[in-house]
């Protein structure tokens, strides 16, 4: 059972010894003999017993006799106990422990501060909630016809001047061709000899003076200052000073002056409708498209609107919501004539389709001509400028004879445009 001892060369004149155990097998067996020879078993955890009169061996490996760890079952191991017999209570956790005010931190203890737009939304709430205790909001509850109905009894009649015809277009959203249709019906009607003025309603951004090919030479903003004199003009002098177009169509806007936009409120507007009436024979409004101060002080002396959309859905909601609108404001179906601009059959949104989501019919309906209208507006002519035999013009002109009662005979020599027949 001892170790042999060889010894190993390393070099020239140079050895070394070095000790080379034996097998651990051979170890065994002659412990396992020895201790069958004394017939008593190896002791369970410890070095088996030495036969008598042997020394224990100082020449073995420390680790040549010593027991392996046993592996853990993981099914018969035991899970130390954490705490798992004390009480629930006993188990929380200092933490868990404290008051429900203590764990909230210091931020949101505070108070959350109160945005303007949320304090907005909150008065307006408490405001309606105000007037629905007061009655005020009983109309909300009634059906649309009643609410329509109280609304016209209430609203005071509309401000007319004889002789004076008040004509708003209104767009039920940009881009549906209100401004060309507008322009286009004014120089029709100023070939019947009828005195016309085409407002601009768009204050700052308006398009009429370039549809017509224009410049601005008097805005409102200068008319208004000089009201008193024209009020004193019996003969109309002052209209030499405003844009006129070859139809004999004048033009009155404010484009080009927006740093006296302001000048023009609510009550300057309607003491230049009042001003206009008593030198014109129809007035034609462009450049509504909300219910603004403006518009309202035109609606209020009005006399019929054209509301304008296309076939397409952004339109048809645009033109319900107007619909809606104007029946509350107390305009009956017969002041409100639907156009229906840009009309194709092949179009996604039929005309039947366009009824039934309305309720009305459309009054008029004006071909898709993107071609002629383009020419008209690059050029700044009306569309019977540009090609009276068409579609889109034939349109036109049975909407000027049905708004305004008019006959308009197609004669051989036009006061404006380039063709001629």
């Amino acid at each position: 059972m001892r170790a042999k001892w060889v010894v190993v060369p390393r070099g020239e004149g140079n050895a070394s010894l070095h000790r080379t155990p034996r097998p651990k097998h051979e170890l065994q067996e002659e412990i396992e003999n020895a201790t069958l020879d004394r017939g008593a078993p190896p002791p369970s955890g410890g070095p088996p017993p030495l036969p008598p009169g042997t020394n224990a061996p100082t020449h073995l490996p420390p680790d040549s006799l010593e027991p392996r760890p046993k592996k853990r079952d993981p099914q018969t191991a035991q899970i130390p106990n954490r705490g798992r017999d004390r009480e629930p209570e006993e188990r929380v956790s200092g933490r868990a422990q404290r008051e429900p005010e203590e764990r909230v931190s210091a931020r949101a203890r505070r108070e959350p501060e109160e945005r303007p737009s949320e304090r907005a939304r909150r008065e307006d709430r408490e405001r309606i909630a105000h007037k629905a205790e007061a009655g005020v909001l009983q109309t909300h509850m009634l059906s649309a016809a009643e609410a329509a109905e109280q609304v016209r009894k209430a609203r005071p009649p509309r401000e007319r001047t004889d002789g004076c015809e008040i004509t708003v277009f209104f767009g039920c959203r940009g881009g549906v061709g209100c401004t060309t249709l507008a322009t286009s019906v004014a120089a029709e009607l100023a070939t019947t000899g009828r005195r016309v003025a085409l407002l601009d309603l768009d204050l700052q951004f308006g398009t009429v003076l370039t549809a017509l090919d224009l410049q601005q030479s008097y805005p409102l903003s200068e008319i208004y200052q000089d009201r008193q004199q024209i009020r004193d003009d019996s003969h109309g002098h002052w209209r030499e000073r405003l844009p006129r177009h070859a139809s004999g169509a004048y033009v009155l806007s404010q484009v080009g002056h927006i740093d006296s936009v302001s000048e023009i409120d609510h009550e300057a507007m309607k003491s230049l409708v009042h001003l206009v009436q008593d030198h014109f024979d129809v007035l034609i409004v462009d450049g509504i498209r909300d219910f603004n101060d403006h518009a309202m002080a035109l609606l209020d002396q009005s006399d019929q609107v054209v509301l304008v959309g296309s076939q397409d859905v952004p339109s048809m909601r645009g033109l319900s919501l107007r619909l809606d609108v104007f029946r509350r404001l107390g305009w009956g179906d017969a002041d409100l004539h639907l156009v229906l601009n840009r009309y194709s059959r092949k179009a996604n949104v039929s005309l039947s389709a366009i009824e039934n989501a309305l309720g009305v019919e459309p009054s008029f309906v004006v071909a898709n001509d993107f071609n002629t209208a383009h020419r008209a507006l690059d050029s700044g002519t009306p569309l019977s400028g540009i090609s009276k035999r068409a579609r889109i013009t034939r349109d036109v002109i049975e909407m000027t004879e049905g708004l305004f009662h008019v006959s308009l005979k197609p004669t051989k020599k036009r006061r404006f445009g380039k063709e001629r027949s």
